[in-house]
């Protein structure tokens, strides 16, 4: 899990609805209805200093925890980079007091966790964020929106087919 139970913020009270579905887009898997947002790392060997984490897409109803997520990851690691593929929540009002801040929460907390492990190996180095469609939005609106704790940003981004245009469409598709 990434956050501690009970203590991921705007998390309401819900029932759980979390589920895999093996068909999102022709076969190949998502996560639906994310509540409990998880950080899975694929360490390089030998280890890397510098980490990639991996924000899949799905639109912000789903995430693409594999085409998007583990096949990425695990190439990486293969070519001696570390990644980590974050599960992040889901906006849903029926599950957060702010469904617009869960997914960045998120994605601070697994920036957080990814750089208290290097201090702990001793390895510091840089960490990118790699974001495809919804997750590069998320990627792109973390770069242009820096938090104060340093440890919290990510050092570059890679976005890939990400929404980075406001246009009429894309609000109304983020507001939904």
């Amino acid at each position: 899990m990434l956050w501690p139970a009970g203590e991921a913020p705007y998390a309401k009270a819900a029932e759980d609805l979390e589920h895999v579905d093996p068909d999102c887009w022709g076969g190949v898997p998502c996560a639906r209805q994310v509540t409990t947002p998880t950080l899975t790392l694929y360490a390089a060997d030998p280890p890397s200093r510098q980490w990639l984490l991996i924000a899949p897409g799905g639109g912000y109803e789903s995430v693409a925890i594999e085409h998007e997520g583990a096949a990425i990851a695990q190439a990486f690691a293969a070519r001696g980079i570390s990644a980590a593929v974050l599960k992040y929540r889901i906006p849903d009002p029926r599950t957060a007091t702010h469904p617009e801040r869960v997914p960045l929460a998120d994605l601070h907390r697994a920036m957080a966790l990814l750089r208290a492990q290097q201090r702990a190996a001793g390895m510091a180095g840089q960490i990118g964020i790699v974001g495809f469609s919804a997750g590069g939005h998320l990627a792109a609106y973390a770069m242009v929106h820096p938090q104060p704790e340093a440890a919290l940003n990510p050092d570059f981004a890679l976005l890939i087919y990400g929404v980075s245009e406001f246009t009429a469409a894309n609000e109304e598709w983020l507001q939904e």
